[in-house]
């Protein structure tokens, strides 16, 4: 009898997790602020960031650089100081990232007098 009951609760756990397992959604949905267009099923984000080019401002004996939209500093032991731009990007459970490209102007050279904090 100890057997037929356990078998039983075995069989209906494994059931239900089949039926759980059978049972699938999939949400494309994207972040309602940004920019969406629709293409066969795929929603494509763009977002654009402009950068204004570098201020040098001397600080004492160094030199420090500012970026117009840049949200942190790297900084890192015995290098330069250097802003840049982190972008984070919230998605429902369950998205899907296909692709992520990033597109960049030319990198440009400056002279500087001094070294860069």
């Amino acid at each position: 009898m100890k057997k037929i009951v356990s078998l039983l609760v075995i069989s209906m756990f494994l059931l239900s997790g089949a039926v759980l397992a059978s049972v699938s959604t999939t949400k494309t949905a994207m972040p309602t602020n940004e920019d969406a267009q629709t293409m066969t099923g795929v929603k494509t984000i763009e977002k654009t960031i402009h950068f204004s080019d570098p201020s040098v401002a001397e600080d004492g004996k160094y030199l420090s650089v500012k970026v117009e939209n840049s949200n942190n500093i790297l900084k890192n032991e015995k290098y330069p100081m250097m802003p840049y731009r982190t972008e984070t990007m919230e998605f429902p459970v369950g998205t899907k990232i296909v692709s992520v490209e990033v597109q960049h102007s030319e990198p440009k050279e400056m002279s500087l007098s001094k070294k860069v904090i």
